[in-house]
């Protein structure tokens, strides 16, 4: 989320696609009744979820559109992903969602940035750069308002942590639950990493399996499509494909921060 004029020519799509893809296997089990998800406020709507997320381009113009989502929907569950660009526009948004709603939220931060700056080094360790967000939070360079931050495929995980909320809402027990492992001892598919900051002290839990694609639904089954052209091409419409594809561009530009030398491309996986 950046600073970009909503009357402005883009080529932005009107889908948090990211989000999407992160959350297809929740809605998935939210449609069709199915554990934790099944009981959330996700059924409600059934088709489209299109309304539990939302993909903001201005703060200043758009802030009201999230102001309202929280207070209509009051989630114990936030998610947030964001490029490194857009950070600043993530941490006003968790700022937001815990001046509303207080010890009754879980925030969590996942993304490209944090996929860049959280991963697995070559010593098979798990590298937190000093620029990364816990990092910054735990030095208090940001303020304090992301619980949980994580890396790689969440697709499962975040299924796993709806079921964790459901059960104690509390975000600081559901930070001690991480720490304590509770994650890890469940197999939870997907090459993730997920951080936590307990005591002064940063606490990751890792998962290595691997995330088996074919077997979770595609975003667009689940979520359906709002972007069917670009306002630069006026009357035009425009075929788009949604994709998946590990952690990072397929793209090696020098000049940009989310490209794959920084984020290792392993997958492509058309939907």
């Amino acid at each position: 989320m950046g600073r970009l004029r909503s009357d402005t020519l883009s080529l932005c799509s009107r889908d948090p696609v990211s989000l999407y893809n992160a959350t297809r296997y929740a809605a998935f089990l939210a449609s069709k009744g199915q554990g934790a998800w099944g009981k959330s406020n996700w059924v409600e709507i059934c088709q489209p979820y299109n309304t539990k997320h939302l993909l903001l381009h201005s703060w200043d113009e758009e802030k009201s559109q999230l102001i309202d989502l929280i207070n209509s929907e009051k989630p114990n569950l936030v998610l947030i992903g964001t490029m490194t660009i857009c950070f600043p526009g993530a941490i006003e948004c968790a700022k937001l969602a815990k001046k509303i709603l207080g010890k009754n939220v879980t925030v969590v931060l996942g993304g490209k940035h944090i996929n860049e700056t959280v991963y697995i080094n070559s010593l098979n360790e798990v590298s937190i750069l000093k620029n990364a967000p816990i990092n910054l939070q735990k030095e208090k360079v940001i303020p304090d308002v992301f619980d949980l931050f994580v890396s790689g495929e969440a697709e499962h995980l975040i299924v796993r942590l709806g079921e964790l909320i459901m059960t104690d809402s509390n975000p600081e027990n559901v930070k001690k639950r991480i720490a304590d492992t509770s994650i890890s001892e469940i197999d939870t598919p997907g090459e993730w990493i997920i951080s936590t900051i307990i005591e002064d002290e940063i606490v990751s839990q890792v998962g290595n399996t691997k995330l088996k694609n074919d077997e979770v639904p595609s975003a667009i089954s689940v979520f359906g499509t709002k972007s069917d052209g670009f306002d630069v091409f006026p009357g035009t419409v425009t075929g788009q494909l949604f994709s998946h594809y590990s952690m990072g561009c397929v793209y090696k530009c020098s000049f940009c921060s989310e490209s794959s030398w920084h984020a290792p491309l392993n997958l492509i996986h058309l939907l």
